[in-house]
């Protein structure tokens, strides 16, 4: 799990295929190739492609429409296994690992 779960405050409507993520990353197409599982308010879930994210509005667009409604409030995301290519190279990353638990 990368990110979640976090409330989804805009609307949509079923078979729409764009969702806002709210508090979504701002960086374009960091999300593009991952799964999202949206929970929404009646408790179903459903999991779907992102085909394509757009930071600065953190739209996300669906590989297929959603199955049901999103009121402002009672829905929720969780971003599950994001993949993201790095076309350019301004800097070399630095990645960092919390270890929790014990080792014997």
């Amino acid at each position: 799990t990368v990110a979640g779960p976090t409330q989804i405050t805009t609307a949509a409507a079923a078979g729409a295929t764009t969702v806002v993520l709210t508090s979504g990353s701002a960086i374009n197409d960091v999300y593009n190739g991952a799964f999202v599982e949206i929970t929404f308010s009646n408790g179903n879930t459903q999991i779907v492609k992102i085909t394509d994210y757009v930071g600065a509005t953190t739209t996300a667009t669906l590989a297929e429409g959603l199955a049901h409604a999103i009121a402002t409030t009672g829905a929720y995301y969780t971003i599950r296994g994001t993949l993201m290519t790095v076309t350019e190279a301004v800097a070399t990353p630095v990645l960092k690992f919390e270890v929790l638990g014990y080792f014997e």
